[in-house]
């Protein structure tokens, strides 16, 4: 099989067709574009030099190893001397005269029961109702008359029929107006 030339049409072929190892990229960007693009830059470049003017990393050391014990630590107990105190002794306390008590006859307070006393009280009472309560009744549910639809098709058409009424209750005022 014999090889054949890649262009055998006309001679200007040759002078158009691309080289065979050339590769190249096209980029086509409008002028306004470009120009954003480079003012972005410009204005990211700027606050990463202004937010972070020197950025300081520290090296960690060579050898740095990390022990990990899940036991807690066992320590010798340290004991401590106690303090000596010398004794304080108590300042005298002044004594108060006697105040003359005058006993009050008490209330009729209820007897509060004692902690193992469940007896019945001798007398019961109600709690009174409050006049800010008021009975609340519940409404009865409303009745649906005759006339009401039973399913939606009837009350689209009573709908229908409204609009229409009223449509022509118009037309017939627009007519009277009119005249």
């Amino acid at each position: 099989m014999a090889i054949q030339p890649l262009f055998n049409h006309h001679p200007a072929d040759v002078f158009l067709a691309k080289p065979r190892g050339d590769r190249s990229i096209r980029l086509h960007m409008s002028r306004n574009t470009l120009l954003a693009l480079l003012i972005s830059i410009v204005l990211h470049v700027l606050v990463l030099w202004l937010v972070f003017p020197k950025i300081n990393i520290k090296t960690a050391p060579k050898s740095t190893t990390i022990e990990v014990s899940l036991a807690p630590k066992k320590t010798a107990p340290v004991l401590e001397p106690v303090p000596v105190q010398p004794e304080v002794k108590p300042a005298p306390q002044k004594t108060e005269p006697n105040k003359k008590v005058i006993a009050q006859q008490p209330a009729n307070k209820p007897s509060k029961p004692k902690a193992n006393d469940f007896s019945v009280p001798k007398t019961m009472t109600t709690p009174q109702p409050s006049p800010q309560q008021v009975p609340v009744t519940p409404k009865p549910a409303p009745r649906l008359s005759d006339d009401s639809p039973k399913d939606m098709a009837e009350y689209i058409a009573q709908q229908r029929a409204k609009r229409d009424a009223s449509e022509l209750d118009a037309a017939h005022q627009n007519a009277v107006a009119a005249a």
